[in-house]
């Protein structure tokens, strides 16, 4: 009996034990889960965090870029303009020059105004990235055929033609070129006015 007593004392015992250690495991288990919990959590807020204060930096620097670029684009669209004002009222004087002044003078003239032409062509292939594709092609369809054949013309009359030849040669090249100026002018204007739009996107304006 008493051996029987014991055995059941050992059962117990065995059992207790084994409750007792599934009780610590469990416990173990919990605690541990718990803090990865928190520790997935504290993470999670912190990636979250840094992923804003990232974000806010990309489309700080972005908008810096898209500043920069609306003001580079402002300052030589306006220097673009200048030029063709100045080209404008060198051609003009020239023009009125002939017949009325010295082959010399008059050709002086003519020089002046494609010298600022060359400024023109110059500017804008450095400054070409800022500009829309439509303004682009426009102004390099105007560069090719227009503005450096005249310039040419201007500059460097064909030698085998008299005094009087040379000025009705350069005097049609130059009315050529005037004849582009109002609507040049007027496609730049139009650009001027969409990169000073307040909502306006630097990257859609570039169709």
């Amino acid at each position: 009996m008493q051996t029987f007593d014991i055995l059941i004392f050992f059962v117990v015992l065995g059992g207790c034990t084994i409750l007792i250690l599934f009780i610590v495991g469990w416990v173990t288990k919990y605690i541990i889960s718990q803090d990865m919990l928190k520790s997935i959590e504290t993470f999670k807020r912190h990636l979250a965090l840094e992923s804003g204060q990232a974000l806010e930096a990309f489309k700080s620097s972005l908008q810096q870029q898209k500043t920069l670029m609306s003001d580079n684009l402002i300052s030589t669209l306006a220097k673009l303009h200048g030029l063709l004002v100045d080209v404008n009222k060198a051609g003009r004087e020239f023009a009125a020059s002939v017949g009325r002044e010295s082959f010399n003078v008059s050709q002086g003239k003519a020089q002046s105004a494609s010298e600022i032409i060359l400024q023109f062509v110059e500017l804008f292939s450095k400054s070409s990235i800022f500009f829309s594709d439509r303004l682009s092609k426009q102004l390099n369809t105007f560069i090719a055929e227009t503005a450096t054949p005249v310039a040419s013309i201007l500059a460097n009359p064909r030698r085998e033609l008299t005094h009087e030849e040379k000025l009705a040669e350069m005097a049609e090249a130059w009315r050529n070129f005037e004849d582009k100026i109002p609507a040049l002018m007027g496609e730049m204007k139009k650009e001027y006015r969409k990169s000073t739009t307040p909502a306006n996107d630097m990257w859609e304006n570039k169709a």
